[in-house]
């Protein structure tokens, strides 16, 4: 089996963590059609950030994304090659006011365990199809998108008013807007 077609049999997996060893082109982004994407020792430069932003924002794709979260190993010593505010600008992003909130996601550790995640970040984009709001994170060590499911005035007005709470089923101890 070729790795492409490898690789296109794993982007069908809705909740998928894969960790690479000494790989220098991360493809899983640009084809992935699940719910969830973790990668551990990725490697992405601006243009694959740029270009699955595009294409969730456009309606294009990743129609049931929920999240993505792709981080390198320090010890590899790669770092995304990077850059917030050009990703953001070729996306038209945007900024939330001076209390971003908290993106909370679960993820499953085995078959019965899933662990609470979360990520804060000042930045989201707005799907163009149905308005609704991904907040994104990049740093040189990650880069985490969520999908929040609700529009643009819905999330603003449930951060106003107090009421912005994200628990992911199965979970305990919710995140909670700060």
């Amino acid at each position: 089996m070729e790795l492409l077609d490898c690789h296109q049999r794993l982007a069908r997996i809705p909740n998928l963590e894969i960790v690479y060893y000494f790989t220098h082109r991360e493809v899983m982004l640009s084809i992935f059609k699940g719910v969830k994407l973790f990668v551990r020792n990725a490697f992405l430069d601006e243009s694959d950030v740029v270009n699955f932003m595009k294409k969730w924002k456009s309606g294009d794709g990743y129609e049931n994304l929920e999240v993505v979260r792709m981080t390198v190993n320090n010890n590899f010593h790669q770092l995304f090659n990077l850059n917030l505010e050009r990703s953001l600008e070729a996306v038209n992003g945007k900024r939330f006011g001076s209390t971003p909130p908290v993106f909370c996601f679960r993820k499953r550790k085995s078959v019965h365990w899933y662990i609470s995640e979360q990520f804060k970040s000042q930045f989201y984009i707005i799907r163009d199809t149905d308005g609704v709001v991904a907040s994104v994170s990049i740093t040189p060590e990650s880069f985490d998108f969520g999908v929040w499911k609700m529009t643009e005035t819905e999330l603003l007005d449930r951060m106003s008013n107090g009421t912005l709470e994200v628990e992911p089923s199965g979970i305990r101890h919710p995140c909670y807007y700060e």
